[in-house]
């Protein structure tokens, strides 16, 4: 059920600095704590187990089946891309993975529990205390410092002290920008904007990162950089992520890729270039 996927080793990471950004050597990465908040069925061996899954949505008189039928699993601690052609139905298997939106059939197991059934509370707790995300567009509040970004997700939350306010200011210094915590994103390049978005997804420790086009508005170089930082990331911290892409910028720097068209998984005989 789940052979629709392609298999391709890790690719040496280059430095993971970026603008300004310290090399990764002298970096202090700081550990992440284990995660309890998704724990019903700590045995489970995949962290993300999709089954036959349908979404479709309308637009006027038209139907569009934007996923169909697809099963897959999300490994621990891998990095992993659905990749394909625009409309090829990524974001929506991703929004579905990150538990944004729900199939019309199928299932979604997080951790061994089936999360059809939960209320939208419970999602957007669990959301909140588990899933981060980075958005192609950084998705960063205007008014606020790079600091005060990080920090989001808990004050929503409703819970920040000296430990919480600690950790952002590490983790920014683990990204490359101790020096830029007073900087509002007008005033900070896309590449900086982007690691503050890394930053702000990892504050909840949470298990799994999804992330949406992450290079998409970033140059050859600066993409580069920030998929060596995630990559060094992935490796200290354990931490899964999961892309929507198809940009083969990113693809080098997978462990494993699920290819879509037309809404359905494929095969391919081959690696991508």
């Amino acid at each position: 059920m789940f052979a629709n996927t392609l298999t391709r080793p890790s690719s040496h990471l280059k430095d993971a600095a970026a603008d300004a950004t310290p090399k990764s050597a002298s970096r202090q990465l700081v550990p992440a704590p284990a995660s309890d908040t998704i724990a019903p069925a700590a045995q489970a061996r995949a962290l993300v187990s999709l089954t036959n899954l349908h979404r479709t949505y309308r637009m006027g008189h038209t139907r569009v089946q934007a996923v169909r039928g697809v099963s897959m699993e999300v490994e621990r601690g891998e990095l992993l891309a659905i990749c394909g052609p625009s409309g090829s139905g990524k974001t929506t298997l991703l929004n579905m993975i990150g538990l944004i939106d729900r199939p019309d059939e199928g299932r979604v197991l997080l951790n061994g529990e089936d999360v059809g059934g939960f209320s939208q509370d419970k999602l957007a707790t669990l959301r909140n205390r588990s899933i981060g995300f980075i958005f192609q567009s950084f998705n960063l509040m205007p008014v606020l410092t790079a600091y005060e970004n990080v920090l989001l997700p808990l004050q929503i939350r409703g819970r920040v002290g000296k430990a919480e306010r600690e950790k952002a200011r590490a983790l920014l210094a683990e990204v490359g920008l101790a020096d830029h915590l007073g900087a509002r994103p007008d005033r900070m390049s896309g590449g900086q904007r982007q690691r503050v978005a890394i930053a702000r997804a990892l504050i909840t420790d949470p298990q799994l990162v999804i992330a949406d086009e992450p290079t998409a508005n970033l140059d050859t170089d600066t993409s580069e950089r920030v998929m060596a930082l995630i990559g060094e990331l992935n490796r200290a911290r354990g931490v899964t992520f999961v892309f929507s892409t198809h940009d083969s910028r990113v693809i080098e720097h997978m462990h494993r890729c699920v290819w879509l068209k037309d809404g359905r998984s494929t095969h391919l005989a081959g690696e991508p270039s």
